[in-house]
């Protein structure tokens, strides 16, 4: 292990910290980004489905057979 660029300690150049926990809660960063993705699929139109709470839909007017609409 060895200090990253930037944050080097010049006092004590060869010593490293050891986390005693996840940093920022990563165990929990699926989730917040679920919900940050989530919000933001809702907030622009789109729906969350009934089966998959991680599928959304987006239900438009447009009746012709092509993709784009």
């Amino acid at each position: 292990m060895e200090q990253p660029l930037g944050y080097v300690d010049r006092t004590h150049p060869n010593l490293v910290y050891r986390l005693k926990k996840a940093l920022y809660n990563l165990k929990q960063a699926p989730r917040a980004w679920l919900n940050k993705i989530g919000w933001y699929l809702v907030t622009s139109g789109f729906q969350t489905s009934n089966v998959d709470f991680s599928l959304y839909v987006k239900k438009t007017d447009c009746h012709s057979h092509s993709h784009l609409c």
